[in-house]
């Protein structure tokens, strides 16, 4: 298994992203977890992990402005960066 952070699992993540970005602008909407469409109903559910991983400080900030430059409204309040001291 390939841990978190790696090449590996970077590749995944900006496939994903390009898949949601695809389908937003085929659609012009954003994906639906309640559609019938399994593969649609896996990519709502992506975005919807990876919004909660930004709302617990999870990902790079990169990645969440990433996702915001694609999803409208991924993050409306954003936290702050959290000091490391």
């Amino acid at each position: 298994m390939t841990p978190l952070g790696t090449d590996s699992s970077d590749s995944l993540w900006h496939s994903r992203l390009l898949d949601l970005t695809l389908f937003i602008s085929h659609h012009r909407r954003v994906p639906s977890g309640l559609s019938e469409d399994p593969a649609e109903r896996r990519l709502s559910r992506w975005v919807d992990i990876r919004r909660r991983h930004a709302i617990h400080g999870t990902p790079s900030l990169v990645k969440v402005d990433s996702m915001e430059a694609v999803v409208p409204d991924f993050l409306i309040h954003r936290a702050p960066p959290q000091d490391p001291r």
